[in-house]
């Protein structure tokens, strides 16, 4: 499919960049610096676009896709699918992400102004990249016939997946990056603490993610099963198990590093009830979709289970809404009158 046809699923990503952006700015009370903000979430695009040019007008990129390859073919037991998401995506992501949030801090502490400054940078830049990520995905799955019929509804999906996992590995390393503020001794051991806990999370997610598609695809040791009555279920008990956790501490770590920094904005001092009554109607919502039954689901690009993951990731996006704080309203100031 050529670009010019493949507008709409860009344009359906981008939109939902655009929606997590404004949903983030609007939880603190006091926003990072808006320049800080734009490089932190363009530099991650700018080094990812970077990157796939010297991929495609250089010889590392054959050489690259040709040991990815390697390891796909041998990756299909869980220990190697661990030791492939980690070597090939947490390493490079999350270096990549706080590796330019860690230059900002470092370039600019004239412009932060409260402790939460470096955790919004590092989901501006989270967002960034989750951004060129589901471009790339979107552009590579364009160009398969039997796909584009789909591409519209995989756009939507990995552009709101992607942005919400990109989000949560973002707030467990922002925790520590609080630790940052103000200046202070221990500054690079908070940031690799930061660095080790990201790519613990994002390995074990995509590593666990991958060997469940490997099975479920009917893929084992290079042979082509013929459907799911040939997947042994202890087979995909271990790494069901395994992204089951991982994806429960993303969700828990993520949501207890967004209130610490919450709290830690200046101003932020009190309970949003609005916002947490509008966090309330989107979880409802997500939990509507949850239960979607399938024959209703069954006709949807993606079959039965478009709607439950729509309303997974809307029920921590419900969790996040109904976490906004406000500056508390000011006591008024007694008169003299008042006083006698």
């Amino acid at each position: 499919m050529m670009v010019q046809q493949m507008w709409l699923p860009f344009a359906v990503v981008i939109l939902v960049s655009a929606l997590y952006v404004l949903l983030f700015r609007s939880l603190f009370p006091q926003a990072v610096n808006g320049r800080l903000a734009v490089l932190a979430f363009g530099g991650n695009i700018a080094v990812v676009l970077v990157g796939v040019a010297l991929f495609a007008k250089t010889g590392f990129g054959p050489n690259l896709t040709s040991a990815l390859q390697r390891d796909l073919q041998a990756g299909h037991d869980l220990k190697a699918s661990l030791l492939l998401a980690f070597t090939y995506a947490a390493l490079p992501e999350e270096a990549l992400k706080i590796g330019v949030v860690a230059l900002l801090l470092k370039c600019s502490p004239s412009r932060l102004r409260q402790a939460s400054d470096g955790f919004q940078l590092l989901l501006s830049a989270a967002l960034g990249f989750a951004l060129v990520e589901s471009c790339i995905y979107v552009y590579v799955l364009g160009d398969q016939a039997e796909l584009s019929h789909s591409l519209l509804a995989f756009a939507l999906l990995r552009g709101a997946l992607g942005a919400l996992l990109h989000s949560l590995l973002a707030m467990v390393a922002g925790y520590f990056l609080l630790s940052l503020w103000p200046p202070a001794g221990y500054r690079w051991l908070w940031l690799a603490a930061a660095y080790i806990a990201a790519i613990i999370l994002h390995a074990a997610f995509d590593g666990s993610l991958l060997n469940l598609i490997f099975q479920s695809g009917g893929m084992s040791d290079g042979d082509v099963m013929t459907g799911p009555e040939a997947i042994d279920p202890r087979s995909v008990a271990v790494p069901a198990m395994v992204w089951v956790i991982s994806s429960a501490l993303l969700v828990i770590g993520g949501l207890w590093g967004l209130r610490v920094a919450l709290r830690r904005t200046t101003g932020a001092t009190t309970a949003s009830r609005r916002w947490q009554g509008a966090g309330l109607a989107t979880i409802i919502l997500a939990v509507l979709l949850c239960i979607v039954p399938a024959k209703f689901a069954a006709g949807t690009t993606f079959g039965a289970a478009l709607a439950p993951a729509f309303g997974v990731i809307l029920f921590v996006i419900g969790l996040m809404v109904a976490m906004k704080r406000k500056p508390a309203a000011a006591l008024p100031v007694p008169d003299a009158a008042s006083l006698q």
